[in-house]
């Protein structure tokens, strides 16, 4: 009887080494796998087949509830080791950042096309053909599994024409055993249709007959100045900025007429002439441009700018100028008054004739040896009304009165009231008769005047 539980032993224990110890050999080998780092399902569940490829002893095995269609969600290396230890999956993480990321597809149902089936549902009620709908309850964009269908159901339709509310359920997809009940309840209201934009558009933008798009407006949203006529907004630009979906107004809007103008194709410095090569051209809506801006090229070419011109920048009037290169007497200290200008007081300077003012003296002979008038300060241009010739009759000094014709010379004595340079006209009084007479200076000593009256009376 022992001989035989011996034999019995003998016989167990190779089987139960092979049953026990073989597997774990084996699942090390043969159940290898790798790690997919991104999965798309498109049922409602996750299983190991999903995640992990290669030697898997039960791929079909569920590990997840899937996310929603659309929806995607991200499992991290922890995770996933947890999950290919409790599997006996031979896999382990390289780093913490090893992930796998689940995603559904699915498609979306916008708002605006459950509203139309639902419109068209509410018809059947007696709802208006014209009237729109203003919801009192939520109704978002609705997402669905990609093998699920599009259909929209609507059921419980209720509208009542006096009150003008209506109350629905819509099941999407309809039919489903996974639909969407959405109970939805509003008014209803009277609409027009009207043209707007389908994009958003800016100044300066023509709007052509592509952009125009029909949709039907509460009829409480129509001024007296809406535009609903097409053909009134197709060839214009927006003032402003315009978003798309939007009614707009006559005065939102501007005629176009478009014209080319010249402008800098590069930045220019106020020491270049303008030559054509420096322009190209732009166009530009004539509303948006001032009367000053120059349109014509050759009224820039050998112009100089007044100022720094940005490059692209209509160029206006004021802008720019002619240069007529002159050299004038420019003061290199300064002049005190009273003081004789001589030579060594200014040097010469070249200027642009058309940036001097009128009374800016450019002739050698109308600065050397005047008189300042007021104190002239280095780097100052010479003005008229800052010289004066110089005084040669002080008030008070006897002087000599001529007068000089081809038959005679008549000289007398007389007292200057004034006193002047060369050339001035001053009073002076006859000293025999004492009678006064205007006379203009010669010279220190000598003035002259016109006719015999007047010097001898």
């Amino acid at each position: 009887m022992g001989r035989f539980f011996l034999t019995i032993i003998k016989l167990v224990i190779p089987f139960s080494v092979l049953l026990f110890t073989a597997p774990v050999g084996a699942g090390l080998e043969d159940f290898s796998a790798s790690l997919k780092p991104s999965v798309t399902v498109t049922g409602n569940l996750v299983t190991l087949g999903d995640l992990f490829e290669g030697d898997i002893m039960r791929p079909e095995k569920v590990i997840a509830k899937a996310p929603e269609p659309g929806q995607r969600f991200v499992l991290g290396a922890q995770w996933l080791a947890s999950l290919a230890r409790t599997y006996g999956i031979d896999w382990r993480p390289a780093n913490t950042y090893d992930r796998t990321v689940v995603y559904r597809p699915g498609y979306t149902i916008g708002r605006g096309e459950i509203l139309d089936q639902l419109r068209h549902a509410l018809v059947s009620q007696g709802l208006p053909n014209d009237f729109g709908l203003d919801l009192t309850t939520t109704l978002s964009n609705i997402t669905v599994s990609i093998e699920e269908t599009r259909d929209i159901g609507v059921r419980e339709t209720f509208f009542d024409a006096q009150t003008r509310t209506f109350s629905a359920v819509v099941e999407i997809p309809e039919g489903s055993p996974t639909a969407q009940y959405i109970p939805v309840r509003g008014t209803a209201f009277p609409t027009l249709a009207a043209p707007v934009i389908n994009q958003n558009v800016g100044r300066n933008t023509l709007i052509t007959d592509s952009m125009i798009e029909w949709v039907d407006i509460p009829t409480t949203k129509v001024r007296h100045d809406t535009l609903m006529d097409a053909q009134l907004i197709i060839g214009k630009a927006p003032r402003t900025y315009l978003r798309a979906g939007q009614t707009m107004r006559d005065t939102d809007l501007l005629q176009v007429t478009l014209i080319d103008i010249p402008v800098p194709r590069h930045d220019l410095r106020n020491d270049i002439e303008i030559t054509e090569a420096h322009l190209r051209w732009t166009t530009f809506n004539t509303a948006d441009i001032s009367n000053n801006i120059i349109t014509d090229v050759n009224r820039l070419v050998g112009l100089y700018p007044r100022r720094f011109l940005p490059s692209g920048a209509p160029i206006r009037i004021s802008d720019v100028h002619s240069v007529i290169p002159v050299e004038i007497p420019v003061a290199i200290r300064d002049i005190r008054r009273g003081t004789l200008v001589s030579e060594d007081d200014f040097q010469w300077y070249r200027m642009n004739e058309n940036e001097l003012g009128r009374d800016v003296l450019m002739d050698h002979s109308d600065v050397l040896g005047q008189m300042a008038r007021r104190t002239i300060r280095t780097g100052q241009v010479f003005r008229k009304r800052d010289l004066r010739v110089p005084v040669l009759i002080e008030r008070g000094k006897i002087v000599t009165i001529r007068l000089s014709t081809p038959m005679m010379q008549l000289s007398a004595k007389g007292k200057a009231l004034e006193k002047g340079g060369a050339n001035d006209t001053i009073r002076v009084m006859n000293t025999l008769s004492n009678k006064t007479v205007l006379a203009t200076i010669v010279d220190g000593e000598n003035v002259r005047v016109e006719n015999i009256q007047n010097a001898m009376q």
